[in-house]
């Protein structure tokens, strides 16, 4: 590939893509890691300057890799942009989605030829995915199917960093291994901005240096970071600096050097208190400073940013009041990263026509006001004329800045933006700490106010030296050393070790203490049931129907979380990821509100008490807490439901309650109470209620698109009846599979798994999964010997399955069709939705509850010596038997078989013995030895990324398998 391909690829590839040329630093970036085969330490690159750009180059990097064969590659498969604001994480997925599109519909040869290449690497997959992580939840997208698809990912640093160490926020226990094998192998880590995440470079740069190639075996491991900032605190001597004032206005860099010249004047002002105002001084100076700055004749885009989201709420409302009776053709918008995602996106939408860069000012619109808080600060693509801002850490003031005259129109036109800086005196008293900014606030503000004609433009601001510098920044924890003794608790995650260090600390330093969860409102869901137990199960068994997803929570501070359930009085709250409530965690109320938790694995109904980092719960919509600018404890009103949207618009399986509560214009028809009215009619008066809302003008924009996929199938019909008739649901799949993990398309829960809906024999299966381990170990670029050892694992990794408990219980506990049953099977008829039939089938069965088949597997391989003489590394394929389903890291689960079972399979001119009474529980027993040897050969993240291939193949299969497809198709 010559170094004109690389550049010239790259700048038609980018403006096919985006509609733009690459900048001469991108172009640039991209021939460094080519050559040079690796990723620099830091990116500084000024605010504007087209970081999220750097994706484009990761991505075209492997493109250009993926000629090399598969053990000789460099470049990482997977991309993971991580920033601790939640807004940038969904522009940054927008970018990302962007790219995907134009692979998978290229619009010029050089995108045609990334995209086959990208194909490639996954033996004819998709070019490449992009999604988001959030914590619980059903996926945007299945990044994780397949180890070996390319994908751009988006996160933050709770999100990445939990998975990363072995303790997923809101991911089953038993999926935690493949996560972290994922994230820790293969990949390279975007942390950007990272002067907002101090604590979690410093723990990616010690996995980087001390422990990515601690291993007996040392393998390829392609995981790289990369730190970006426009206001980077340290020059590793790897670094990629873009000078502000060496910017040339020359071909696509013109751009640049127009946005590092914009003017961006500010003066201060002291916020003080008034007698009899309700408000915070700065949310009264805030409004009438924006008030004011509306009635220069070039403002048409104001921004408001202050520190907390109470005081957004205040400053929204305020001037909403204000404006109705001035001007009330100016919008006011509210932005803050404690939003939904789709009511975000609703707001973005609108912004993009009147604050993004790019578009046109227009003097005869009406103005419109942006309220928001610290999430803006980072990355998000607005361009204001004017700001009032709550002073805050220098750094934080400048990231603010950017987003003024972003494109530098203003200055080039002859009128500059104007801004205010406001500051409460209270704040601002020398020695004061902010709980967000520390002791940098009042230094800042003293510091501006010594300044004279202060500008926040690029080139025009003049730092202090570094040792002056420093009391301006924000407050940075530390993160604890990280010491092998830490990695060696994190990966045992079956059972989890006591003491086990919270991750927290490694994220967010040794002053963090919570983290957050997420929160989704519905409107059937009553508060009465919630606290009645004998009902719990009826609970949980409706949110199974419809588990909740990405676009509809809303992300808040998990000590915040239980203020608001208790009852406790509303404090403060700043919008960064990791921040506390400002005020006593202790003081709860004494309100006793439940809620559904989703960990990644079952429902469950708990009190506040119970929730833990990156739980996902389901309240009430009559619980309130939610209002137009997002998260708002204080407020009673219903909150809307918003799933059936979030549900039709990421094109999931279309899931219809049919409660009246959920639809405007004519109410849906009720379940009858009549006991005589079958199935047949009550989905007859469902389609006709369908059919005339599809006809409807009042209908919701997504509710076309769902029901034209609805309503031409025969779609499923469910009654919720209990414990009064109450609707009716409907779908094109019901129910959803028992688990809502963010990986997991199809039910692989361990106890359930092996209930697909469709039969499938043990044969078949073990040699589908096989085939696809070593195919996707390959693709990966295992070394052919290891590659082989996994094949090999996945061909061994059920035989356990033939007890013949096992074999009943698939067969719903019906003796005479285990009687007739030929040979022994690895997927029953039996769907994993239907419990009670599952339970009754097992109970029939005699299997003893908690038994694990892949231990019998185990036990039934580990003494053959013919395949022993196979393998290349024999405790490895008996370490990937024993922890296929996530048990055995390292103890295999205590079982007592009380009627213990001979076990024999014969395969491939092999007999398997083995006994469904073996000790593998045991300390004795060599399964947690195994495991030790195994993570002292392979590392922490080489051996949870050897379990992922196999694991991940053993699902896609297993999908395949109940889909009615062939095994060992992918």
């Amino acid at each position: 590939m010559t170094d004109a391909l690389v550049r010239e690829g790259f700048a038609a590839f980018v403006e096919s893509v985006h509609g733009y040329r690459p900048f001469t630093w991108q172009r640039e970036l991209l021939e460094e890691v080519h050559v040079s085969q690796s990723w620099p330490e830091l990116i500084d690159v000024p605010t504007g300057g087209g970081k999220t750009g750097v994706l484009d180059v990761a991505l075209f990097a492997l493109a250009l890799d993926a000629v090399a064969e598969p053990g000789s590659r460099w470049a990482p498969r997977r991309m993971v942009m991580v920033v601790d604001r939640r807004i940038v994480v969904d522009q940054t997925a927008r970018h990302a989605a962007a790219v995907v599109s134009a692979l998978r519909q290229p619009q010029h040869p050089v995108v045609a030829t990334a995209a086959a290449a990208l194909a490639g690497l996954s033996g004819g997959g998709p070019p490449a995915l992009a999604t988001t992580l959030r914590g619980g939840l059903v996926s945007d997208a299945g990044w994780a199917q397949r180890p070996d698809v390319p994908a751009l990912i988006s996160s933050t640093v709770d999100q990445v960093g939990s998975r990363l160490l072995f303790r997923g926020y809101g991911v089953s226990a038993g999926m935690r291994p493949i996560h972290a094998g994922l994230i820790g192998t293969d990949t390279l880590v975007l942390l950007d901005e990272v002067h907002l995440s101090q604590p979690f470079a410093e723990t990616l740069r010690a996995l980087r240096d001390r422990y990515q190639d601690r291993a007996e075996r040392l393998l390829p491991s392609r995981w790289h970071i990369a730190e970006l900032s426009a206001t980077p605190g340290r020059r590793p001597e790897r670094t990629v600096v873009v000078d502000p004032r060496a910017i040339r206005a020359e071909g696509a860099d013109a751009l640049l050097a127009r946005r590092v010249a914009a003017q961006k004047p500010a003066r201060l002002e002291a916020a003080k208190a008034k007698k009899g105002d309700p408000m915070s001084p700065v949310a009264t100076a805030a409004i009438e400073n924006a008030l004011g700055l509306l009635q220069l004749p070039h403002v048409r885009r104001l921004g408001v940013v202050v520190n907390r989201v109470a005081s957004a709420h205040q400053v929204a409302d305020g001037l909403r009041e204000r404006l109705a009776t001035e001007t009330p053709e100016t919008r006011v918008f509210v932005m803050t990263g404690r939003m939904r995602p789709l009511d975000r996106d609703d707001v973005v939408d609108e912004l993009v026509s009147r604050f993004s860069s790019g578009t046109v000012r227009n003097r005869a619109v009406p103005p419109a006001v942006l309220v928001a808080t610290q999430c803006i600060e980072a990355g998000a693509d607005f361009d204001l004329d004017a700001l009032v801002t709550e002073c805050a850490s220098l750094d934080a003031l400048r990231q603010r800045f950017g987003r003024v005259d972003r494109l530098g129109d203003l200055t080039a036109a002859g009128t500059p933006a104007a801004a205010v800086i406001l500051a409460a005196p209270a704040d601002v008293q020398p020695g004061r700490e902010d709980p967000v900014y520390g002791g940098a606030l009042a230094s800042t503000w003293e510091w501006l106010q010594a300044q004279d004609d202060l500008d926040f433009g690029i080139a025009a601001m003049r730092l202090p030296p570094a040792e002056d510098l420093l009391p301006l920044l924000a407050s940075r924890e530390v993160a604890p050393l990280l010491r092998p003794s830490d990695l060696d608790r994190w990966v045992q995650t079956s059972p989890v070790p006591w003491p086990d260090p919270d991750p927290a600390l490694w994220l967010h330093g040794l002053g963090s203490r919570s983290t957050d969860v997420q929160i989704a409102w519905r409107a059937d869901l009553d508060a009465d049931h919630l606290r009645d137990v004998e009902l719990h199960p009826v609970v949980t068994s409706r949110q199974r129907l419809l588990p909740p997803v990405s676009s509809e929570v809303v992300t808040v501070p998990l000590a915040a979380a239980r203020r608001w359930l208790a009852g406790a009085e509303a404090v403060p709250l700043a919008d960064v990821d990791g921040a506390e409530p400002v005020g006593d965690d202790e003081a709860l109320g004494s309100r006793d509100r439940r809620c559904v938790r989703w960990t990644g694995g079952e429902p469950e109904v708990v009190d506040q008490g119970r929730l833990r980092p990156g739980d996902t719960i389901v309240v009430p919509s009559t619980y309130g807490g939610y209002s137009e600018g997002g998260w708002d404890p204080t407020s009673s009103l219903p909150v809307s439901d918003v799933a059936h949207r979030a549900y039709a618009e990421s094109r999931r399986p279309v899931i219809l309650r049919l409660a009246a509560a959920l639809w405007s214009g004519q109410a849906p028809p009720a379940p009858p109470t009549d006991e005589s009215v079958g199935t047949v009619e009550q989905r007859r008066l469902a389609r006709d209620w369908l059919a005339a809302r599809l006809d409807a003008n009042e209908r919701e924009k997504w509710e076309g698109a769902a029901l034209r996929r609805l309503l031409p199938n025969a779609f499923r019909l469910t009654v919720l009846n209990f414990p009064r008739p109450e609707y009716l649901v409907v779908g094109t799949r019901l129910p959803l599979t028992g688990g809502s993990s963010d990986t997991e398309p199809v039910d692989s829960e361990p106890e359930t798994s092996a209930l697909s809906g469709k039969i499938v024999s043990l044969d078949d299966h073990l040699d589908g999964v096989g085939a696809l381990a070593g195919e996707l170990a390959r693709n990966c670029g295992v070394p052919g010997e290891l590659a082989a050892d996994i094949a090999l694992a996945g061909r061994l990794h059920d035989v356990g399955k033939v007890d013949s408990r096992f074999q009943l219980w698939l067969l719903g506990g019906d003796e005479v069709a285990a009687a007739r049953q030929e040979q022994p099977l690895a997927k029953s008829g039996m769907p994993s939705t239907d419990r009670q039939a599952s339970q009754a089938a097992r109970e029939a069965s005699g299997y003893p509850r908690g038994m694990r088949h892949e231990m019998s597997s185990l036990d039934m391989i580990a003494d053959c010596d013919d395949l022993a003489e196979r393998a290349g590394d024999w405790d490895l394929v008996l370490h990937l038997v024993a922890t296929h389903h996530g048990y055995g890291r390292p103890f295999a689960p205590v079982v007592i078989d009380g009627q213990p079972q001979a076990l024999v399979h014969r395969a491939d001119g092999v007999e398997f013995t083995g006994s469904s009474g073996h000790r593998l529980a045991a300390l004795d027993s060599g399964v947690a030895d195994r495991f030790w040897r195994m993570v002292r050969r392979y590392g922490w993240f080489r051996l949870a990324w050897f379990e992922a291939i196999l694991r991940l193949a053993d699902h896609r299969c297993s999908e395949r398998e109940q889909r009615g497809g062939e095994p060992g198709s992918a």
